[in-house]
């Protein structure tokens, strides 16, 4: 373990070396989700509330999302999609360690430095929208159970982007893939906007896939509008889809090195 933990406070170390480019990232994000609101604003018409959101309930929804993103939003996809096409995960192969263990821990570090930015700039925005928004009051037990989704997130980010990254093995052009992913978890995650403003039919099909716990349900716990029985229902299926993901990981990765020794790396 104490190598994965040297590998996640030097990639910290790193990710403060390239500060001013993760920073100008995070605003460019930030302001992208900042329009979000002023759309829903004007669809709310004189309606007090829509999908079980108020105006000041919405607004805040959009504030969070840069948080819960920097942490549940994987790119090591782009990473590990180098090192194969690259040659370099010969290198990885040799190392004592989990290749995927590695890469997650990797990342880890410039996650905590994507959430130290972000959160900066949603104390800056705060004192200025703080007559349109509303505050988080949690109880204990509510407050675990966003912890839990939180934890659910990361992971399901994560080995959806290596899942996509080790594709590689077979092409190197997994971008349709990407953009698939990106364009279904857009919608499915809460990006766009919150499900609850979706078809019916919609909402009963997403509860059923590992999206919303990216980024609608760790929010929505914040918000307090969703109930225990629902999140525990997506604590349920984001288990399987746990398992689901971590078995299709491990078999591109042992599928996949084996194309590496064939040919030669």
């Amino acid at each position: 373990m104490k190598k994965y933990l040297y590998v996640f406070i030097t990639n910290i170390k790193e990710a403060f070396m390239w500060r001013e480019n993760l920073f100008i990232w995070i605003v460019i994000n930030a302001l992208t989700y900042a329009v979000y609101p002023f759309i829903f604003i004007a669809i709310y018409g004189n309606r007090e509330e829509l999908g079980g959101y108020t105006r000041a309930m919405l607004v805040t929804y959009f504030i969070l999302m840069p948080l819960i993103d920097s942490l549940t939003l994987s790119y090591v996809w782009d990473d590990m999609g180098k090192h194969v096409r690259e040659g370099t995960i010969g290198q990885y192969l040799a190392k004592p360690m989990s290749y995927l263990a590695f890469m997650f821990f990797s990342e880890a570090g410039s996650r905590v430095v994507r959430f130290l930015l972000s959160l900066l700039i949603v104390a800056i925005v705060i004192p200025f929208a703080r007559h349109f928004i509303v505050l988080p009051h949690l109880s204990l037990p509510r407050f675990f159970l966003f912890l839990a989704s939180l934890a659910f997130g990361v992971g399901l980010g994560f080995l959806t982007a290596s899942a996509l990254g080790l594709i590689s093995f077979w092409t190197t052009r997994s971008d349709w893939a990407l953009h698939s992913w990106w364009a279904l978890s857009a919608f499915a995650a809460g990006y766009v906007a919150p499900t609850t403003l979706y078809p019916p039919t919609f909402q009963i099909v997403i509860s059923y896939l590992p999206y919303s716990l990216l980024i609608e349900t760790p929010i929505r716990i914040l918000l307090d509008t969703i109930t225990t029985p629902e999140v525990i229902h997506r604590f349920l299926v984001g288990a399987i889809w746990l398992g689901l993901l971590g078995g299709l990981n491990a078999y591109i990765w042992r599928r996949g090195v084996r194309r590496v020794d064939i040919v030669g790396i």
